[in-house]
């Protein structure tokens, strides 16, 4: 997925999570390469249940099942459908974005608590919140130079941003070329996002 497809469906994730679905549905049918995603798919298919459209969901989910069997948290979300009682159903909404971002952190990515002391090879930032393209762009200067990135917001000590935190990790560690389990994710006040890179 290009960096755009990923920022678009991180912007999808923030706009759906506060309730603004049409606009996050906008967003995501907008780009063709992240509609065709099972990531974007499985938003969208949150989006129809939490609005009690579940035949819509449903189908979408059994798509996502069709084109990628593996997808667990289309798998998930399924078996729920036919046990949770609609008082929970919330919670199998939101909750389900937990299990879609599982797989990214088991494929690599750190999740780790504190920052390591300063150095002289070290650039600080501070984006105001879920960064934009142009903001992603800027790390593009230290492409190839970096060792480590230390992320850290308040913003992340929220459990159901488990996936943003992941789909962000993946955008810096593509953006300067490291592997993502050297990008580290810890919590601070507020939630402005501050990053820390270590050079060479």
């Amino acid at each position: 997925m290009a960096n755009s497809a990923k920022t678009a469906l991180l912007c999808a994730y923030t706009l759906a999570k506060a309730g603004r679905y049409a606009d996050a549905e906008e967003l995501i049918l907008s780009e063709p390469e992240v509609s065709r995603t099972a990531e974007a798919m499985d938003l969208l298919a949150r989006i129809c249940a939490e609005q009690g459209n579940f035949t819509d969901a449903r189908r979408l989910w059994q798509d996502i099942r069709i084109a990628r069997p593996d997808y667990l948290p289309a798998k998930n979300a399924l078996d729920d459908l036919g046990k949770k009682p609609m008082r929970s159903r919330r919670l199998l909404i939101w909750g389900g974005i937990l299990a879609a971002a599982v797989a990214l952190i088991l494929s690599g990515l750190l999740i780790g608590r504190g920052l390591s002391p300063k150095g002289p090879n070290r650039t600080e930032l501070s984006w105001p919140g879920i960064p934009t393209a142009a903001m992603l762009d800027r790390l593009n200067d230290l492409r190839g130079q970096a060792t480590r990135v230390n992320l850290s917001s308040g913003f992340f000590a929220d459990p159901s941003k488990v996936t943003h935190r992941a789909l962000l990790t993946d955008m810096v560690a593509d953006r300067l070329a490291v592997p993502a389990s050297a990008v580290f994710v810890g919590t601070a006040e507020g939630d402005a996002i501050r990053v820390e890179i270590e050079t060479r």
